[in-house]
């Protein structure tokens, strides 16, 4: 059939077929635009989607960065109040004269991220909302998230050595003294009346005059008895004997003695170089040798975080390590890095702790005087700075490095008031200001070389750090019960104990205001609080 022979017979057959035509094009024209719109749709939805997506870590980026970026900030404008106004003046006013607009313009021009909007807005004294809008072309995002200002502490443990722990060489002359104090290590006495322990008894509960200086997991003894702290409620302490339950009745009153380092397991089968758990191991440092009972050892590994460290004996081990055998140092009155030259008729002045008992640093042969604190092999790798190999001296006292050290506490002004408890650093130049006639309690941080007069009757119970050399305290009455260490400079000088200062080393006392030195805040996300507006 020719193609003239399939046209339409008729007009209706043609009619037909060109409405039919029609239809299919119209479909056709339908499909396609339809097409058309779904792409276009798509290709458009995409770019919303990744327009709210920019949006949204442009959001983020004026948070992420936040906690970072405050620490930085406290190093220049330290957040020191303690009520509503006094968070919003810090996070957006003018609590600091040389941090106009407060955290929150040092935040907005440190900004990874450009399009960022940042408000804070204090809740209370000590908590406040970050709520950051993110803008990318057409598209914004609003995120919040709460945050909460705490006290930075000092870490945990006593570190101070002796009564004056010194880099640089010590030399002494005149009426200078440095005598141990306390050497029970009391730290508190049974409250009430006497508290009665029934044989086989595995624990008691004691009352104490005052709970301030003992932490759960410590180790006290009362009355020859060792106890371990499993919790303590107000000034009531919850014990537990060790190394277990006893057939012998105890009758509990008196002095509670601190036992700042024990053995914190029963172990067996002791060898040459034994790994033991010890209560507080961030007293000590790698490379020391302590005494574990009646017998020396020295430190050869370290693991602050498992509180476990490896011993080597120094002559035969015992066979068995009881829970709550003690683990200590010989405190040395004096402690250096260097040599240690005192007046040889003054002698008696200068008294550590061997055994348990007060005994003389420094012995005299002839016109020669030799101190057992000099040469110190720890301090000797207690640099300026941290090595791959051992602590700085200020990591030695604090846990800490020096910047750290900084950053927690802020350096403080005059006008100054006597301490009571806390932290504080000055610089050198205001150290007798600060103290002098006073009687402070806490830890004073020093920056500078000091070598003041300390005319007049001073007081100071717990640490004196000085960060620089101290070439002299002048004349005066200057009584420290605790310690005194001295990192000396780069170009350090001798330190002097002059006139008549007197340090008496107080262990108790260090650690008490150790734990309560509390520095500037940080600043920490409060849980659960992140949410889009």
């Amino acid at each position: 059939m020719t193609d003239l022979e399939r046209l339409p017979s008729n007009r209706t057959e043609g009619f037909a077929l060109v409405l039919t035509l029609l239809f299919t094009g119209i479909v056709l024209l339908i499909v396609v635009s339809t097409a058309a719109s779904l792409a276009t749709g798509t290709r458009q939805g995409g770019a919303n989607e990744r327009r709210s997506y920019q949006a949204m870590l442009v959001a983020e980026s004026g948070l992420n960065t936040l906690p970072r970026q405050a620490g930085e900030y406290v190093r220049s404008c330290p957040y020191t109040g303690s009520s509503l106004p006094d968070l919003q003046s810090w996070l957006t006013g003018s609590a600091c004269a040389t941090n106009a607009g407060g955290l929150r313009a040092y935040l907005i021009s440190h900004l990874p991220a450009t399009g960022n909007t940042l408000t804070l807005t204090a809740l209370t004294g000590s908590t406040f909302t970050a709520t950051s809008n993110g803008l990318a072309t057409t598209a914004k995002k609003i995120i919040a998230q709460d945050y909460v200002i705490n006290d930075r502490t000092l870490p945990p443990g006593l570190r101070p050595r002796s009564g004056l722990i010194s880099r640089p060489n010590i030399t002494g002359s005149g009426n200078a003294s440095v005598l141990p104090q306390n050497l029970n290590n009391t730290v508190t006495t049974v409250a009430g009346t006497a508290v009665s322990v029934p044989a086989l008894s595995p624990s008691a509960t004691v009352n104490v005059a005052s709970a301030v200086g003992l932490n759960i997991g410590d180790y006290v003894t009362i009355n020859g008895s060792t106890f371990k702290i499993s919790g303590i409620n107000g000034n009531t302490l919850s014990l537990i004997r060790v190394p277990g339950p006893s057939n012998t009745a105890l009758t509990l009153s008196g002095n509670v003695n601190l036992v700042f380092n024990a053995v914190a397991a029963n172990y067996t089968g002791v060898s040459s170089s034994t790994s033991l758990k010890i209560s507080n191991l961030t007293d000590f440092a790698l490379g020391e040798t302590v005494n574990i009972g009646t017998q020396q050892a020295k430190i050869s590994t370290i693991n602050y975080a498992m509180n476990v460290a490896t011993f080597t004996w120094v002559g035969s081990p015992p066979s068995t390590l009881s829970e709550g055998t003690p683990v200590t140092r010989d405190v040395t009155a004096l402690s250096s890095a260097g040599t240690i030259d005192v007046n040889a008729s003054k002698i008696d002045n200068y008294q550590g702790i061997t055994g348990g008992v007060a005994a003389n640093d420094c012995t005299k042969t002839g016109k020669t005087v030799n101190c057992v604190g000099a040469g110190d092999p720890v301090l000797q790798g207690a640099g300026l700075t941290q090595t791959s190999t051992s602590l700085s001296f200020t990591q030695l006292l604090f846990g800490i490095t020096d910047q750290e050290l900084s950053d927690l506490v802020p350096l403080s002004q005059a006008p100054f008031t006597a301490m009571n408890g806390g932290i504080r650093r000055i610089n050198a130049a205001d150290f007798s200001t600060a103290i002098k006639g006073t009687t402070s309690t806490g830890v004073l941080i020093v920056d500078g070389d000091v070598d003041t007069n300390m005319n007049g009757t001073t007081i100071f119970n717990g640490l004196i750090y000085i960060r620089g050399n101290a070439i002299g305290f002048g004349n005066g009455n200057f009584t420290l019960n605790g310690s005194l260490a001295v990192r000396g400079s780069t170009t350090s000088r001798d330190t002097n104990i002059l006139g008549s200062l007197a340090i008496n080393y107080n262990a108790v006392t260090l650690r008490t205001v150790m734990e309560d030195a509390t520095g500037s805040k940080e600043l920490n996300v409060l849980p659960g609080t992140w949410r889009q507006q």
